[in-house]
């Protein structure tokens, strides 16, 4: 995919990460990442601050999203 993270729908972004970290997340965590991306990635577009892939970020974002919907973080 070469369209731009911050252009891309919850719907894209859920593909990108399948394609990119399916093998290490779950499809419950990809869905709450895909989500959570999306609503950050635009805050970033508005702001104009660079979107962040690397592992670390999707972890924090990770965590976010499960506090938000009320998922205690695995261990």
């Amino acid at each position: 995919m070469n369209k731009s993270l911050n252009t891309m729908s919850v719907y894209e972004i859920k593909i990108w990460l399948k394609l990119n970290v399916c093998t290490q997340w779950s499809n419950r965590d990809i869905n709450i990442l895909s989500e959570v991306l999306y609503s950050e990635y635009q805050k970033n577009k508005i702001a104009g601050n660079k979107n962040r892939i690397d592992r670390e970020y999707f972890t924090k974002m990770l965590l976010k999203g499960k506090l938000h919907y009320g998922i205690a973080p695995d261990k």
